[in-house]
């Protein structure tokens, strides 16, 4: 009883926060504009997480991280790629004025807090760029990737619920199995099928190139399986700091970092299988 009222409320919270994502998609600038705020929201998270360590970051310095996903807007809205320098200049000053604020810093343990600072840029910082970029690429691309996470949380779920023998990395996150990992994977491959469709629709059809059919089934793959990845990097990342949610913002998921702990890791995937 109690796993089908966390499912409930899992479900309830998970529609919220996909209608929040679908409604972003609206267009380019309300799109960001979301990216934007979840980066703060958590970059927050983050902070506190490091803070239950003694690890103190400032939120508002981690703000700084938010230069190269305003840079990459830019670049992306204006349509000109000789606006990349002022990607390239945003992240190095970001960079530069972090560390130097540190100075300033009166606690101890000032080379640690500026190596996770660092981290939180490469971390968090660029995969929220990546988003942007893929949606400057097409709205489908950022709809494929966030449903298939999706499907493969929801699905990986439920296969591991009922049918879940064989852990998958019972070190690191031992509710996890290999059954509930292939379940979901076999779902999203068919979530591919389905986009494939909707990008050859003549109604529906994309800007070229179409991809072929292997090429959507690829990039579902790419996305579970660096979203697997990113659940487990996130999952190790608590266990080093000894807690067991980043927050409590989401209702039967966590915090909003355990809700995006695949995409932080499935979006530059997805840009470097598209692009290359």
């Amino acid at each position: 009883m109690k796993t089908l009222s966390n499912f409930v409320k899992r479900t309830l919270t998970g529609g919220i926060y996909m209608v929040a994502i679908l409604a972003s998609m609206l267009n380019f600038i309300s799109f960001s504009i979301l990216c934007y705020v979840l980066l703060l929201l958590t970059i927050n998270e983050y902070a506190k997480m490091l803070k239950q360590k003694g690890i103190v970051i400032s939120e508002r310095k981690m703000g700084l991280a938010a230069f190269p996903l305003i840079a990459t807007f830019i670049v992306c809205y204006s349509g000109s790629i000789e606006w990349l320098w002022l990607f390239v200049a945003l992240f190095i000053t970001g960079l530069l004025v972090t560390f130097s604020l540190e100075l300033f810093h009166k606690k101890n343990h000032q080379m640690q807090n500026v190596a996770y600072s660092f981290f939180a840029y490469f971390y968090i910082a660029l995969p929220f760029a990546c988003l942007i970029y893929l949606y400057s690429l097409s709205q489908l691309y950022t709809l494929a990737l966030f449903t298939f996470v999706w499907t493969h949380d929801t699905f990986s779920y439920l296969v591991g619920m009922k049918l879940g023998r064989t852990k998958l990395f019972e070190r690191v996150s031992p509710q996890k199995t290999w059954e509930g990992f292939f379940g979901g994977l076999v779902a999203t491959i068919l979530a591919g099928v389905v986009f494939y469709y909707l990008a050859t629709d003549d109604i529906i059809r994309i800007a070229e190139p179409t991809y072929h059919l292997w090429k959507w089934m690829g990039m579902a793959v790419v996305v579970v399986v660096a979203g697997t990845f990113g659940d487990l990097f996130e999952s190790l990342l608590k266990r080093s700091l000894e807690i067991k949610d980043s927050g409590t913002l989401l209702p039967g998921h966590g915090g909003l970092f355990d809700r995006l702990d695949s995409i932080l890791f499935a979006a530059p995937a997805v840009m470097v299988y598209l692009l290359f």
